[in-house]
């Protein structure tokens, strides 16, 4: 049997994988959920310092805490992009890296450098248009 950790994608929490934990626990595998800080579940720790520095931070020190080791590692969308982070400085721990709707930028890129121009430069808007507002998190899919 496998450990499977799993990253999720931009404002969701570890709730998101709760259908997929389930179905790996019951086929036998150890299965858990990853929530970043400043969303989801830790939407109380919302931070201006935060950032795909403290997200790759958080994740390692949670593996190393809980000594987590020859984990199937699996990232969805922006999870992906912390997901290739982790197994490229814990190799050690990671024996399969899974990459769900996303994808790994190469070394100085960002992930608008993996869009069209058109498209980054309507996200970057947005960003500036967001940067003074408040960010509500997602209620978990159970309290629906």
């Amino acid at each position: 049997m496998r450990t499977y950790f799993c990253l999720p994608g931009a404002w969701m929490g570890a709730w998101s994988w709760q259908f997929v934990l389930q179905r790996l626990r019951a086929a036998g595998h150890e299965a858990r959920a990853h929530c970043f800080p400043g969303v989801g579940e830790r939407a109380a720790e919302l931070a201006p310092q935060l950032d795909n520095d403290a997200f790759l931070a958080d994740t390692l020190a949670t593996l190393e805490r809980e000594d987590l080791r020859e984990i199937v590692l699996v990232g969805h969308s922006f999870g992906s992009l912390i997901a290739g982070l982790v197994a490229d400085r814990m190799p050690e721990r990671v024996a399969h890296l899974v990459i769900i709707d996303g994808g790994i930028p190469q070394d100085g890129q960002s992930i608008f450098g993996r869009i069209p121009p058109h498209i980054a430069a309507k996200r970057r808007t947005l960003v500036k248009r967001l940067h003074d507002t408040e960010v509500l998190p997602f209620a978990p899919v159970g309290s629906l």
